[in-house]
């Protein structure tokens, strides 16, 4: 049981790093609704799925619309290491563009922003580095015991009897 609980919480995890930065522009943005990301925007009141988005004049406009829940599982990313994702959530993760901004915005289903307000962007890229780590470091932690196992039972005599 012990062995099962370690391989499920310690094992073969793969992971994604925030891709933080403190500026945005125009091209930016263009760059990465051009890629088909999901848009989510971090407000002082709310999280929100930015659709339709569009950049002109150095001003984001989209329609406001719910986060879908598959989207709500990595809001709040270490942004100095990697993170752990599930595998089945790797597909809505790195999809995902954050969007912080403090300026308070009105609940209209329509929102207007100016790019200077954005202080911070984060876009999720897988890492495969850390994951390929965890895959190593994984596997030896499954074999070696093993392997000690066989080689403590190889040498062990043959002719033990408790009687």
């Amino acid at each position: 049981m012990l062995v099962i609980n370690v391989f499920a919480t310690g094992c073969y995890h793969q992971f994604y790093r925030s891709g933080t930065k403190s500026l945005v522009d125009a091209d930016m943005m263009q760059k990465l609704q051009a890629s088909d990301k999901y848009f989510i925007l971090h407000l002082p009141d709310r999280t929100i799925h930015l659709q339709n988005l569009t950049v002109k004049d150095n001003q984001i406009e989209a329609e406001e619309a719910l986060l879908q829940p598959e989207h709500s599982r990595a809001l709040n990313p270490d942004t100095s290491n990697s993170n752990n994702i599930k595998k089945r959530n790797k597909k809505f993760v790195l999809t995902e563009v954050h969007l912080y901004s403090n300026m308070a915005a009105e609940k209209s289903g329509r929102i207007s922003l100016p790019l200077s307000t954005i202080y911070r962007i984060d876009d999720y890229k897988y890492d495969a580095k850390a994951t390929r780590s965890n895959y190593i470091f994984s596997t030896a932690g499954l074999v070696l015991p093993v392997l000690a196992v066989i080689i403590v039972g190889a040498t062990m005599p043959l002719s033990f009897s408790p009687w």
